[in-house]
């Protein structure tokens, strides 16, 4: 006596890992204010304004410094050098 042949389930696909957008960030102003260096930034699709401290974080994006119209990043150990009116696309960034 056969046995009935059980459908195999499909196997869903994994999701992707969700990337920040760095590309939709653009840098709008690199300044030395009354507490230090500040990054600010506008994300080109929604708006949305950040002003970023030494230290702070857009996605693993972390704010280090100014260097004349660049405010310098880091991402994991990659030096991101963005010039104001660019975008954080660490792909036409990246420094080493």
């Amino acid at each position: 006596v056969a046995k009935p042949v059980e459908p195999v389930k499909p196997r869903a696909p994994r999701p992707k890992a969700q990337t920040f957008p760095y590309r939709l960030w653009m840098l709008t102003g690199a300044v030395v204010g009354p507490d230090g260096p500040e990054a600010w930034l506008r994300n080109t699709r929604t708006n949305e304004r950040r002003a970023l401290s030494v230290g702070d974080r857009i996605g693993k994006a972390s704010f280090v410094e100014i260097d004349g119209e660049h405010a310098v990043f880091t991402i994991d150990s990659r030096t991101i050098r963005v010039r104001t009116g660019r975008t954080l696309d660490s792909d036409s960034n990246a420094s080493g």
